[in-house]
């Protein structure tokens, strides 16, 4: 195994147990379905992976790999698992212990994953496994947001206060068009925030799978808020892009759609609702949590460069 920097200071074993790349994406639902399906939510992204892994075919050695933790004994379950994209060299690690975090790291680069951009990593452990590939690589790394995942299996209905949820339809391009680039000049206020190309590209897409939604105030028929439909697993749906301009913050519209847009999924057939949230943002979480969400999760968001 290469070494870099500092050297590697952890063994990609412990007490048996080891990291192993699964042949296909079948093999790794085999392995981890129970745990996937027992625990939709949070493991939200993963079913996006398995999505992605499904269509390009069943065979996972294109863009996405998947890795599982355990003994490796007959019949024995894996306790971890993680996603990479190869494309985009961005990691997706399950919940893991601190030691499992350095392991991963550890076998990562024993597989030649040297160039890793991004890695999303549960917040005890991200410490750990940051260290471990800077060590063997040489790359800095910085905690670009710490995030929480939340969930809601009973809505809390707030007054909505005469308004109602509307499908983002082509009338309404031209706000739709302001609250997305709204949306991602308040998520990424250090990134590069979209172009009006890129963006008339996303309203492109949206609008044409009827999965961006927005509030329409009662009093003159203005649009106000929006939230989409981001994802879904079997018994999931994943929301985000909630946003409300900020000269309608503070009426409670945020609430109102986030609360109708849940209910309505959970009326079509889903057993729960999920949504990540910047834990640096206390108004929005607050927002969540009154109309019946509760966190899940922590995880932290890394770069490295």
């Amino acid at each position: 195994m290469e070494e870099g920097g500092g050297g590697v200071k952890a063994d990609a074993t412990a007490g048996g147990a080891e990291w192993v790349q699964c042949t296909d994406v079948e093999d790794f639902v085999r392995r981890r379905g129970d745990e996937l399906r027992a625990h939709e939510s949070l493991y939200n992204l993963t079913w996006d992976e398995i999505k992605r892994a499904r269509k390009a075919g069943a065979e996972s050695k294109g863009d996405n790999l998947f890795f599982v933790y355990g003994r490796g004994d007959e019949g024995s379950k894996p306790s971890a698992h993680a996603t990479l994209s190869k494309r985009k060299q961005a990691l997706l690690v399950s919940e893991v212990s601190p030691s499992e975090a350095s392991a991963l790291a550890v076998f990562l680069i024993s597989e030649g994953v040297r160039d890793l951009k991004r890695a999303e990593v549960s917040r005890e452990a991200a410490p750990a496994f940051a260290e471990s590939y800077e060590n063997a690589t040489g790359k800095s790394h910085e905690v670009e947001m710490n995030q929480g995942l939340y969930e809601v299996r009973e809505v809390e209905m707030p007054d909505l206060g005469g308004g109602k949820m509307v499908v983002a339809q082509e009338e309404h391009r031209e706000s739709l068009h302001g609250f997305i680039g709204g949306f991602y000049r308040d998520a990424l206020p250090q990134g590069q925030p979209p172009s009006k190309e890129q963006i008339d590209g996303i309203m492109q897409r949206v609008l044409s799978d009827g999965n961006a939604y927005l509030w329409k105030r009662q009093e003159d028929g203005e649009v106000v808020s929006m939230a989409w439909v981001i994802r879904d697993s079997p018994s999931t749906s994943s929301i985000s892009l909630v946003f409300t301009p900020q000269c309608h913050r503070g009426r409670g519209y945020g609430s109102r759609i986030v609360a109708c847009l849940s209910q309505a999924r959970l009326d079509a057939g889903k057993t729960a609702c999920n949504l990540h949230t910047d834990l640096a943002n206390a108004t929005s979480n607050r927002v969540y949590v009154r109309v019946g969400y509760t966190q899940i999760w922590e995880f932290s968001s890394l770069r490295f460069s």
